[in-house]
């Protein structure tokens, strides 16, 4: 359920492949999303901790305690949202949101009050830009070597 003042709005429920499941084995297709998301797990820290985890430097302890995974804002995002959309953080923390726009070719406001996340999210949302403009290369690259 959403509201809207006008209907001006943008919202698309088959935004993405999510795993169904019957009898025999799993199947990846395209079908409305619901509002329980059993697909995404929870981050954790340790020696467990996903990829996506920000963890500080020479350590295992988490930089963010409240990381939300990129899965669920990119799922978020995707159904609520279309490329070049500009998306508003408020409470950008960990910079998840704004990642996963740079990824998903939005644009983005995120808004921080703490100065030690507003660093680290800086050398995050970095690295994000730094891995996109390699991959951009990358699809170039293998374009002209196509052709």
């Amino acid at each position: 359920m959403f509201f809207s003042k006008t209907n001006n709005f943008y919202f698309n429920p088959y935004s993405e492949a999510v795993n169904t499941y019957s009898k025999h084995k799993p199947k990846i297709k395209k079908t409305r999303l619901c509002d329980v998301w059993f697909d995404i797990s929870n981050l954790v820290a340790g020696y467990l901790a996903q990829k996506e985890v920000v963890l500080k430097q020479n350590s295992k302890a988490q930089v963010f305690v409240y990381q939300l995974p990129e899965a669920i804002i990119t799922r978020i995002i995707k159904s609520c949202s279309k490329k070049d959309d500009l998306i508003l953080d408020l409470f950008s923390h960990s910079a998840t949101t704004s990642a996963m726009c740079i990824r998903l070719r939005r644009n983005y406001l995120a808004i921080e009050q703490d100065q030690y996340f507003i660093d680290e999210a800086n050398k995050r949302l970095e690295r994000e830009r730094i891995k996109k403009k390699t991959l951009q290369t990358r699809r170039l690259q293998h374009r002209k070597a196509a052709a």
